[in-house]
């Protein structure tokens, strides 16, 4: 009978060079000795301190001829926590240099220790952040069964999307998994539930032309239903900018036909005017418009009335003879539009009883 002998284990050697306890100052810098590890299979390094290191402070170094550190792994070591890394001989010889952070350390513990056997890779909790400054092994995996599109499955094929069928799945028990319903087509089938009305009520259905019958209850873009009654509107907002509702009536919209800033100017004495102003400059980008005037006279002394724009006369003169009582209503059909940004002023010839009235509304222009 033959024994099975197992060859002797050989031990791991603490590189000395390569380790201390000697804590460092603001900035400091530990920096090992080059040694050859090219007979290893493994180096594991286990960094501590009290302190936070600099950025990158932890390097750990490659080099093919002892002089030229050419490949660097580096990793910043928070404070009071421990880190392990397990890493290959990636050149012939191998160093540690540390730099500590901006605060001197109290305590300091960093061990290189060199294996002939492979190690325990360098662990990783589940709840740890996958960052820089952790090591880790890459791992490739490749998933069986390339199933092309409207392809039958061989296999066990991951998929990103779900399975075809014809009719819809069987109901599965709580808690199980289940795969996400396509039609043949390749589209994702979904299910809104309705329990009750009141939970979700929703139905669109019906494409109608206009003056054509709506066949089922299609969505339409209409109006709240408002009467001519001398009563507050349900539609009414009391604040610029809030959302609103459409009203109408019997299926015609209610409009307002000004701009929604509207103005007026009253001015009753019997003094003459000379560029008095029935409304300031609105602002950049915004034009006064003259839907209506009204003026009359107490007087019997003919009277003249114009309005204008800076220098220029834009409404008027309208005259009225000498005749007291006489008047004038002048409605616009289409709004006087005053040269934008403009102010309006009116003048009257004489100094005699009269009243004005003059609406109107500003809009962008």
């Amino acid at each position: 009978m033959t024994e099975s002998v197992s060859p002797p284990r050989i031990p791991s050697v603490i590189s000395i060079g390569n380790s201390t306890t000697t804590p460092l100052g603001i900035a400091g810098v530990f920096t090992g000795t080059g040694e050859e590890v090219k007979d290893y299979a493994v180096i594991t390094v286990f960094a501590r301190s009290d302190q936070q290191s600099a950025t990158d402070g932890l390097s750990m170094q490659y080099s093919s001829d002892g002089t030229n550190w050419d490949d660097i792994d580096v990793y910043t070591i928070a404070a009071n926590t421990g880190k392990f890394f397990t890493v290959a001989p990636e050149g012939r010889y191998f160093r540690i240099v540390y730099t500590n952070g901006g605060t001197a350390q109290g305590a300091f513990r960093l061990q290189t220790i060199y294996h002939y056997h492979a190690t325990k890779p360098s662990s990783h909790r589940i709840n740890e952040n996958l960052d820089d400054e952790h090591d880790a092994e890459l791992s490739i995996a490749v998933s069986q069964g390339n199933q092309e599109h409207d392809e039958v499955d061989i296999g066990r094929p991951m998929k990103i999307g779900g399975k075809a069928a014809s009719s819809p799945p069987a109901n599965v028990a709580a808690g199980d998994r289940v795969n996400a319903y396509f039609d043949l087509a390749g589209r994702q089938v979904t299910k809104a539930d309705q329990p009750t009305a009141a939970d979700f009520n929703a139905e669109v259905q019906g494409d109608a032309a206009h003056d054509a019958p709506a066949s089922g209850n299609p969505v339409l873009a209409g109006a709240q239903m408002e009467t001519m009654a001398d009563s507050a509107p349900g539609t009414r907002a009391s604040t610029d900018g809030d959302a609103t509702k459409l009203a109408a009536t019997d299926g015609a919209l209610f409009v307002i036909p000004t701009g929604a800033q509207t103005w007026s100017y009253h001015e009753d004495s019997a003094a003459a005017l000379t560029d008095a102003s029935v409304h300031a400059a609105p602002g950049a980008g915004l034009s006064l418009y003259v839907t209506s005037i009204v003026f009359s006279t107490g007087a019997a002394t003919a009277w003249n009335i114009f309005f204008e724009e800076g220098a220029s006369k834009v409404l008027g003169p309208w005259y009225l003879e000498a005749v007291a009582g006489r008047g004038a209503v002048i409605y616009l059909a289409t709004p006087k539009k005053i040269t934008a940004n403009t102010a309006l002023t009116v003048t009257t010839s004489a100094a005699i009883a009269h009243s004005i009235d003059v609406t109107g509304f500003t809009a962008p222009g």
